[in-house]
C-alpha cells in the first residue's frame, strides 16, 4: 500500500521512492516525518536519490541531509513537496562551517546531477530563502518535475 506521503508526492507531480539505504548514514536524525512522531519515512524522487548517492561519493563525509521528503518545516520551493529538492548542511569542523567546504560541496553537487545548487549560508556569500532556519545548501535534481 502507498503511504500518505507517496500520494502527496504524486499530487505535486513527483514520483517518490524510499531514500536509498546507503544514504541513511548521512541523514539528520528525526527528519522526514509527516508528523513529529512515529517512524521516519524519508522519500525522494529517483533522480534525487541517484544524485545524492553520487554526491556522497564526490564529497565524502562533508555534508548531512537536513531535509528530504516529506519536509518537516514549510518551504517556498515546490520541489520540497515532490521529492526533487533536498537541503543539506555542511559538517562543522571545530564547531564552525568552513566556507571553503561549502564551495567544495557545491562544486561536487554540480558534478553529481543537481541543476539547482543554492548557497543559503549567509556568512559564505549565500542568499538564505525567506523561510530559512539556518545555513544550508538547497539542491534540486536535474530534469526532475
Amino acid at each position: 500500500d502507498c503511504q500518505k506521503t507517496d500520494w502527496d508526492c504524486v499530487r505535486q507531480g513527483g514520483t517518490c521512492v524510499p531514500l536509498d539505504p546507503g544514504l541513511n548514514s548521512i541523514m539528520k536524525p528525526d527528519q522526514c516525518r509527516w508528523v513529529k512522531s512515529g517512524p521516519s519515512i524519508c522519500r525522494v524522487n529517483p533522480k534525487t536519490n541517484t544524485a545524492l548517492l553520487l554526491l556522497k561519493t564526490n564529497a565524502p563525509d562533508l555534508f548531512i541531509i537536513n531535509e528530504a521528503f516529506p519536509p518537516t518545516d514549510p518551504h517556498d520551493s515546490a520541489g520540497h513537496y515532490n521529492g526533487c529538492v533536498v537541503d543539506i548542511g555542511v559538517k562543522k569542523v571545530n564547531g564552525t562551517v568552513s566556507c571553503e567546504t561549502v564551495y567544495q560541496v557545491m562544486e561536487a553537487a554540480n558534478r553529481s546531477g543537481f541543476s539547482i545548487v543554492n548557497n543559503e549560508y549567509k556568512n559564505c556569500n549565500g542568499n538564505p530563502s525567506e523561510r530559512s532556519t539556518g545555513g544550508h545548501i538547497h539542491l534540486g535534481a536535474a530534469n526532475c518535475p
